[in-house]
């Protein structure tokens, strides 16, 4: 009977939960082909909310994972997420709050109020959560663009500049040009170009050493650019002579003017025209006021007065055809008239024909005076100023000189003006980085002294285990060399206890090592090495060479020469008959010289080596 309930009680229950589950995938796709803003999306909604709670949080979440566009569709698929939260697993709450930021994200780029703080609380809460490496710098990243987003640089810069540490850890090429691209364009909106060309220029090397050609033209335009409003047109032309500039245009279309300039201000007015061909042949509009004032300003640096003036002519006439009028011309002249009709005037009036120059720099005085916001053309009207006040004063007009002046020193302090307000508004932010900077070099020079003091401890430790190891070895094997050493001469003191026990007496530890020696060195003839000593001895016999000498002065009454040359003497003796010369023998035996022989020879047998030989005839 139990077990009749008992299989009731599981089919019943197999039976709910197929059925439940069978509800909730007709729901999950009812939901996939419903608009999220739909009153029949809520309808479905509510069925949902009626489902086990795990049901609930995988239908929720993959709600908010639908690609949605409008600002409301992106808000309710974070208020889903949000309920969905105190139903979610801890597996699945981290996998939830992923989704959210990405929610967040979107909804910051559609510039909904408010969500860049949430999304910094989001960020600060992930960072509690273990994920992998690169979903790790994807959250740093978005928080990082929430940041600069809400304005707080002083947080944002730390992050990108602890992403590119980490980055250049893991060896990530792409990535790291990416961050010092993200870094050098926060230094140009400071206006620090220094910095951002820097960095800059390490990206762009960078990605030719990868070959990451896409990164590479984008670090070569953002570089190339800044070179130029720095006014560094030789290393604008260094680096694009390393390039096809043809190719680049494509990407690049302000390389030619840029490069036509820099050519200009550098006096090589041949190169300049040449690119300005360029920008022509590129260009598909008929407007080409631009063009030929640019090419007359060409001729003017070379002093091609004929030249220039065939360009004006032709600008001139473009620009009445365009404008249909042709009265009160200089009221209205296109500003790019200023640069070459001032040359021109200036050109006149080195020539002497003041009456062109005055008619030249008259066409173009409105332009002087013209009110403009742009600062590259508010240099060229303070220029266009000192001169006609040069022309003025030639001609004795020293009041319109003075006014000229005056109005020249306006425009100068507005542009002094707007440098400072420029300069002052990024100062403290300027100040912040620099300090951002030092604090970040001070913890990497901190953190390399650190490993290399680990490092240096830990050497130190394998170094201390590795002597200590190599010691006890040494001491083991000493130890077991004279533990063999005493087990023989006990073998051969009880050998000879038993030929003759009434002589037998127990042996010395000096005693011992003094037979060692004499055995080794008389069974191995060490004695005819001429380099034989003390210490070579004591490492044969792995001993200590103090107490080896003290054993044989000991034992043998001698010190260690006299006992060695003993050897060598009783090594002659053998030999002295055998009609070599006794200097020969002298130098077989391991003498090093002829007289050490004979001292060591005399001390021995009391004899000269011919008084032995006399008293010892051979038999």
């Amino acid at each position: 009977m139990k077990a009749y309930l008992l299989f009731l009680f599981i089919y019943l229950y197999t039976g709910c939960t197929n059925e439940i589950q069978n509800r909730a995938d007709l729901l999950k796709k009812e939901l996939e082909v419903t608009p999220i803003l739909s009153l029949s999306f809520d309808s479905l909604l509510l069925d949902v909310h009626k489902l086990p709670s795990h049901q609930q949080v995988a239908i929720l979440y993959q709600i908010a994972r639908r690609e949605e566009e409008e600002i409301d569709g992106l808000l309710k698929q974070k208020t889903l997420l949000l309920e969905s939260l105190p139903l979610a697993s801890k597996k699945e709450k981290k996998k939830i709050l992923l989704q959210l930021l990405e929610i967040y994200e979107k909804t910051v780029e559609q510039r909904v109020l408010g969500e860049e703080i949430n999304g910094i609380q989001l960020c600060k809460e992930l960072e509690t959560y273990s994920f992998p490496q690169e979903e790790e710098w994807k959250i740093k990243k978005i928080k990082a663009s929430f940041l600069n987003k809400r304005g707080l640089h002083e947080q944002y810069l730390p992050i990108w500049f602890e992403l590119l540490a980490e980055h250049r850890t893991a060896n990530k090429p792409i990535l790291i040009i990416e961050d010092l691209c993200t870094i050098a364009h926060y230094f140009s909106i400071l206006d620090d170009k220094e910095k951002a060309i820097s960095l800059y220029k390490e990206a762009y090397q960078l990605a030719i050493n990868n070959n990451i050609s896409d990164l590479k033209n984008r670090c070569f335009s953002q570089l190339i650019y800044l070179l130029y409003k720095s006014n560094k047109y030789t290393e604008v032309i260094s680096y694009t002579n390393r390039v096809d500039i043809d190719s680049v245009a494509i990407s690049i279309p302000s390389i030619y003017p840029i490069l036509s300039t820099c050519y200009l201000e550098l006096q090589k007015p041949d190169s300049a025209r040449f690119y300005l061909t360029k920008i022509e042949q590129t260009k598909k509009t008929e407007n080409n006021m631009t063009f030929y004032c640019n090419m007359a300003d060409t001729y003017l640096a070379e002093s091609h007065m004929d030249s220039a003036l065939f360009f004006l002519d032709k600008a001139m006439v473009q620009y009445q055809k365009q404008t249909g009028r042709f009265k009160d011309i200089k009221a209205s002249l296109p500003f790019y008239f200023l640069s070459p009709y001032s040359s021109l005037a200036t050109l006149y009036q080195k020539n002497g024909d003041y009456q062109q120059a005055g008619k030249s720099f008259a066409l173009v005085e409105p332009l002087m005076k013209k009110a403009i916001n742009n600062p590259a053309q508010q240099e060229i009207q303070v220029k266009a100023l000192a001169r006609y006040s040069s022309f003025c004063r030639a001609t004795k007009q020293y009041k319109k000189a003075v006014d000229l002046l005056i109005y020249r020193d306006s425009i100068q302090q507005i542009i002094t003006k707007a440098e400072k307000e420029r300069d002052d508004k990024n100062l403290i932010d300027r100040l912040q980085i620099s300090d951002l900077i030092h604090k970040l070099e001070m913890q990497k020079v901190e953190l390399m002294d650190t490993q290399r003091l680990l490092v240096a401890f830990g050497t130190c430790i394998i170094l201390f285990i590795a002597l200590m190891g190599t010691v006890y070895h040494i001491y083991r094997q000493r130890k077991k060399r004279m533990a063999i050493l005493i087990e023989q001469e006990k073998e051969e003191q009880q050998r000879q206890t038993l030929v003759s026990p009434e002589n037998a007496k127990p042996l010395s530890q000096q005693e011992i090592l003094f037979r060692t020696a004499q055995k080794k060195v008389k069974s191995g003839k060490l004695y005819l090495d001429k380099e034989i000593s003390l210490d070579s001895l004591a490492k044969i016999l792995d001993t200590n060479r103090t107490y080896l000498s003290s054993c044989i002065n000991t034992c043998s009454g001698k010190n260690f020469n006299q006992w060695i040359n003993d050897f060598r003497i009783d090594y002659l003796l053998e030999r002295i008959h055998s009609g070599q010369k006794l200097s020969v023998l002298a130098e077989k035996a391991g003498f090093v010289s002829t007289d050490s022989f004979y001292r060591n020879f005399k001390r021995k047998t009391n004899l000269t080596p011919n008084e032995y030989l006399k008293q010892n005839p051979p038999q």
